[in-house]
C-alpha cells in the first residue's frame, strides 16, 4: 500500500490498484506538505487537506496514461457561490436596480440595452439577476407580435416592467422599439436606457483577476516555450491553449433554459 498524505482544509480520499500502475507522478504547486507511506497492500490511498481562503479554487485532478498515475493541481478560476460574480455582472446588475427605482414610483416600462453584439449571454444572465420582466436576445426568435403581447400580458399584472434588451437583436434601436411598443400599447409610456460603456468599467472582482493572473501565467509559459497562434482558455476549469483559428470561429452558446425560467418568475 502506498499513502499519500497531502496537506495543503478540505479533505478528499482517493484510492486505485497500485498493481494498475508502473509509476506515481506528482505535481503539486500549491501543496507545503506531501507525506508517503508504503506497506504491503495493493492499494494506493490519497488523503489531500486543503485551507486557506481560496481552497475550494485548487483542485486536484488525476489521470490515468499508459499505466502511469498522474496527480496534479490545477486552478479553477470560478469562485464557488459564496464568492462574487464577475464585475461586469455586477455593473449591469446594479445600475438595472436603479433604473427600477424610476420605473417602480413612476409606473413606466422601461427598457435598458446592455452590451454583446450577437451574443445575448450578458442580458440574459444581468436579466435574470436583476429581475427583468422580459429578456430579449439574438437567439431568442420571438416576433415583434409576440414581444408586443408579452408586454401586455405583463402589463395587466404590473404597473411596471424592465426590459433587457441585448445590443445585437434584430427589432432595431432602442427608439424603434420603444415607438412600436408605444403605437401598439395605450398609455405604455416607454423609456429608454443604454447602458453603454459604463459596462467596460468597474473594480474587478476577485474572479477577474484570478483568472487574468491564470491566463497571463500560461500565456507566458506558452512563448517561453515557443508556442505561437494559440489562445489560452478554460476548459473543464483547467486553463487549456486553443488554436487562434478555433478560438475566434467557435461560439459560446446561450443557456436558454436561464430565459424559460425568467419567463416564469418574472409573472410574479
Amino acid at each position: 500500500m502506498v499513502n499519500l498524505k497531502i496537506s495543503s482544509q478540505n479533505i478528499s480520499l482517493k484510492k486505485w490498484n497500485s498493481n494498475d500502475f508502473d509509476l506515481v507522478l506528482l505535481k503539486l504547486d500549491f501543496t507545503n506538505d506531501i507525506t508517503i507511506n508504503e506497506s504491503e497492500s495493493s492499494t494506493i490511498y490519497l488523503k489531500y487537506k486543503q485551507e486557506g481562503e481560496f481552497k475550494e479554487n485548487i483542485i486536484l485532478k488525476t489521470t490515468i496514461d499508459n499505466r502511469e498515475l498522474k496527480i496534479k493541481e490545477i486552478v479553477s478560476p470560478t469562485l464557488k457561490a459564496h464568492n462574487d460574480k464577475l464585475s461586469v455582472h455586477k455593473t449591469v446588475v446594479n445600475s438595472i436596480d436603479k433604473i427600477r427605482d424610476t420605473a417602480s414610483s413612476h409606473e413606466r416600462i422601461f427598457i435598458v440595452e446592455v452590451m454583446g453584439r450577437e451574443s445575448g449571454n450578458l442580458a440574459l444572465e444581468a436579466g435574470v439577476a436583476s429581475g427583468a420582466e422580459l429578456i430579449l436576445i439574438p437567439e431568442n426568435k420571438n416576433s415583434m407580435e409576440e414581444v408586443i403581447k408579452k408586454i401586455q400580458e405583463l402589463s395587466i399584472m404590473k404597473k411596471s416592467l424592465i426590459i433587457v434588451y441585448a445590443e445585437g437583436c434584430k427589432f432595431g434601436s432602442l427608439n424603434e422599439l420603444s415607438n412600436e411598443i408605444n403605437k401598439k400599447i395605450d398609455n405604455s409610456n416607454v423609456r429608454v436606457s443604454i447602458l453603454g460603456h459604463i459596462q467596460r468599467g468597474g473594480i474587478p472582482s476577485p474572479s477577474d483577476r484570478i483568472l487574468a493572473s491564470i491566463l497571463g501565467y500560461e500565456s507566458i509559459n506558452a512563448i517561453i516555450s515557443g508556442i505561437t497562434n494559440k489562445m489560452v482558455g478554460i476548459i473543464n476549469q483547467e486553463p487549456t491553449l486553443i488554436d487562434l483559428n478555433n478560438a475566434i470561429s467557435t461560439k459560446k452558446k446561450v443557456n436558454l433554459s436561464l430565459s424559460k425560467i425568467s419567463d416564469i418568475i418574472s409573472k410574479y
